[in-house]
């Protein structure tokens, strides 16, 4: 069972960071999402070949969803 701790996210709502390139990743959380199964499925909806998709058990709870963008210099 994956224990997911809101406190040690890689990114928190609001941060930016730079890369060498003069990149920005800029997160921005999008609400919560409340697991009451134990089970996530994720996958990437535009990888046609194959399953692609993982499968995680996670402790129950009310997580937050967090998106992470990617600023190129060059726009």
């Amino acid at each position: 069972m994956y224990n997911i701790i809101p406190t040690h996210l890689l990114y928190r709502n609001g941060e930016t960071t730079s890369s060498q390139e003069s990149d920005q990743l800029f997160a921005k959380q999008l609400g919560y999402i409340e697991i009451t199964s134990s089970h996530i499925v994720a996958c990437d909806p535009f990888v046609l070949e194959g399953d692609q998709s993982f499968t995680r058990k996670v402790t129950l709870g009310k997580y937050p969803i967090i998106l992470v963008v990617k600023r190129l210099e060059s726009g």
